[in-house]
């Protein structure tokens, strides 16, 4: 690993692809944090505007988007990326039953911006820097070369970690084990918003493209830095996430890592004109004489204790402990001493840096028994109805229902095996929160609940989507709001 580093280092590149994954990760955080703001009543008050927080959300989220507006065109940047991490922190680090797995890669990077030279070119501090120097010398032109390094941190913590811990989950899981791990989410209708049946249909290439994701996170690691590799691991990897774009309701997720991907891209493709000084002098403006081996260093150990921190998580996967009961070392003292070891790292890296564990579509979490889609319907005193922008009439996700709502709607409110409290408390936020935006008086207001019982599929079924989506909707019960108080009456879901 020094070797690699130490060669990564001390490599000279043209700048601009930095660059460029810098505007395009920025305009892509962005719009996560306009969601969020817009959201902001249902992820941050303790019932939407009803009863609010004791400190507002709307200053540190707006303070949050500046930030990253500076970062995008450049400006300040080296101020902007440590409150931009500051203000993640705090944002993120606050939402628990909003939570997703992008979340993740947002800490990873904005932690790693604060160290990374990304104004060195198409920024409005090189020109700065540019005219400091016209008095003096007219024809100074800043240097754009960057480390190497910097091309591939982003894609080592927030890609390559990543992979690696997901692939000891899915090997422990049946849908992944036979190629069914695409599949099987984008056959539950509350799981995607596209209908791709047409692609679901045919079961070869649907077990293709699970086992290739396998193979993929499993040699991407080993690989993505090596140039021979880069150009096809960025063509699968794009492609991948499109797809993610195409099925699921988690565009920020997608597109995140679609602008990390950029970094694969040849350094050759962006290389835009011909540096007219060989000089690397300023490399990082921050970083000059004394403090370059410094700054060496901290680079280094970050790098170590990342991946010391992802290996101790992964001791905790499923595959890992299903290895650890075959050969009788599970419950043993040095076990249960790691799996302390391995608990207290996730529980202080995940909120710093992203460091976790990554179980995404994995059938003990996500699909066993989840066999119900839940529906909200507003009925006014005429008896008409209006169908909250949450679960559409097919059962699939609707505009309410993206990104860090559509974790909150289907693994919190609703889930494979349904929490009563749970299933309450979203409902009640969902509610109110969608009768604010739209007018409606909770003094005095009734939302229906219907209930579509659905399968859990065994194995590839053809036309299991279209089979869900004709499934009929139920009466699950309903919910009043009454003086602004919420009452429940609904069903137990579960025994419908």
């Amino acid at each position: 690993m020094k070797k690699l580093f130490n060669n990564s280092y001390n490599k000279q590149i043209d700048g601009t692809g930095l660059a460029i994954f810098r505007i395009a990760y920025s305009i892509i955080l962005l719009c996560e944090i306009m969601q969020m703001f817009y959201f902001r009543h249902l992820i941050f008050d303790k019932i939407p505007y009803i009863e609010l927080p004791e400190i507002s959300s709307a200053i540190p989220i707006l303070i949050w988007a500046v930030s990253v507006v500076f970062i995008m065109v450049g400006l300040f940047t080296r101020t902007a990326t440590i409150i931009n991490y500051i203000m993640s922190l705090v944002l993120i680090g606050t939402i628990n039953t909003y939570e997703y797995h992008v979340f993740y890669a947002y800490m990873g990077i904005n932690f790693l911006l604060m160290f990374m030279p990304i104004s060195q070119c198409l920024s409005i501090d090189r020109l700065i820097k540019k005219e400091k120097y016209k008095q003096t010398n007219p024809t100074y032109n800043p240097p754009k070369k960057v480390r190497q390094l910097y091309y591939f941190l982003p894609v080592y913590v927030a890609i390559a970690l990543i992979y690696f811990d997901s692939i000891f989950m899915k090997l422990g899981s049946k849908s992944w084990v036979d190629g069914l791990g695409l599949w099987m989410p984008a056959s539950f209708p509350m799981m995607t918003h596209s209908n791709l049946s047409f692609i679901l249909n045919n079961k070869s290439i649907v077990i293709f493209l699970g086992y290739l994701t396998l193979v993929f996170e499993a040699v991407f690691i080993f690989l993505f830095f090596r140039k021979k590799f880069r150009t096809i691991l960025f063509i699968i990897g794009i492609g991948l996430h499109i797809g993610i774009l195409i099925v699921f309701p988690i565009p920020w997720f997608a597109l995140t890592y679609c602008s990390i991907y950029i970094l694969l891209i040849p350094v050759s493709f962006f290389k835009l004109e011909r540096e007219k000084s060989n000089t690397v002098a300023n490399l990082e403006s921050y970083c000059t004489y004394k403090n370059k081996d410094i700054h060496k260093r901290i680079l280094f150990y970050i790098i170590v204790f990342f991946t010391i921190s992802q290996i101790a998580i992964t001791y905790n996967s499923i595959v890992a402990n299903e290895l650890k009961n075959k050969i009788g070392f599970s419950n043993t003292t040095i076990d249960n001493g790691l799996l302390k070891i391995s608990k207290l790292t996730n529980s202080v890296t995940k909120i710093l840096f992203g460091i976790t564990g990554h179980s995404v579509f994995i059938d003990q979490y996500h699909y066993i028994g989840y066999n119900h889609i839940i529906s909200v319907i507003y009925q006014n005193k005429n008896r008409n109805t209006t169908w909250l922008p949450i679960i559409n009439k097919n059962g699939q996700p609707s505009y309410y229902n993206y990104g860090t709502n559509w974790r909150k709607i289907s693994f919190s409110t609703n889930a494979p095996n349904i929490n009563m409290n749970n299933l309450n408390k979203g409902v009640r936020d969902f509610t109110a929160f969608w009768a604010y935006k739209n007018n409606i008086n909770l003094d005095d207001a009734k939302f229906l609940i219907k209930v579509k019982k659905i399968d859990t599929p065994n194995g590839w079924e053809k036309d299991f989507l279209n089979k869900q989506i004709a499934k009929p909707w139920i009466d699950g019960g309903f919910v009043e709001w009454k003086n602004k108080e919420f009452i429940s009456n609904i069903k137990d879901i579960e025994s419908l």
